[in-house]
């Protein structure tokens, strides 16, 4: 199968990689500097063509997965175990690094 977006960089020197659509020819500025990491996204986009399913599966459980980190940041949600009070907070985790490793809530 043929890559639908190339890789390609405009300027002589320090110049940005862009991507170009094959089919229709629209040249997108990737914002780097850096080969690998826009070989990397060129990469990304064409692996997305090839598997719409999965990409569809990562977006319904992306939201799902920011939630988690919210109510995690704020203390809210247990860290470690299940159920209620089986867990850690992130404050008492947040303590435990704070003090001595040999003692904690492990």
């Amino acid at each position: 199968m043929k890559s639908r977006y190339r890789l390609f960089r405009r300027g002589v020197r320090n110049g940005a990689f862009y991507c170009v659509d094959t089919k229709t020819g629209k040249r997108t500025s990737l914002r780097t500097g850096d080969e690998d990491e826009a070989s990397q996204i060129i990469h990304a986009k064409n692996q997305a063509l090839r598997q719409p399913v999965l990409n569809m599966q990562i977006a319904k459980a992306y939201p799902l997965f920011l939630r988690t980190i919210r109510r995690a940041a704020d203390g809210s949600q247990c860290v470690v175990g299940t159920g209620h009070g089986a867990g850690l907070s992130m404050q008492s985790v947040a303590n435990y690094s704070a003090g001595d490793p040999t003692t904690g809530p492990f």
